[in-house]
């Protein structure tokens, strides 16, 4: 592995870092969930669902799949070179 691949692998896992703790804080903003749905029900699609959350939450889901799809991209670019 060369350098311009660790570091574009280390940016995409930064990336998914930052989307799991975006679909963390999202676990608030979900509308009409009882505490096992907001515990358990959450998933690596979470942003997937935007009508489940509430504005802050769709604001935050648009966000998470910005960075999921950039973060995916650069994984595509570190195992295709």
């Amino acid at each position: 592995m060369n350098m311009p691949d660790l570091i574009l692998g280390c940016l995409a896992a930064a990336l998914g870092l930052w989307y799991a703790a975006l679909g963390i804080s999202a676990i608030k903003h979900l509308r009409d969930a009882d505490e096992m749905d907001k515990v358990v029900g959450w998933s690596l699609w979470w942003c997937l669902d935007l009508k489940r959350y509430d504005e802050e939450g769709q604001r935050i889901c648009k966000h998470g799949l910005a960075i999921a799809v950039a973060s995916i991209l650069l994984w595509i670019l570190v195992y295709a070179a």
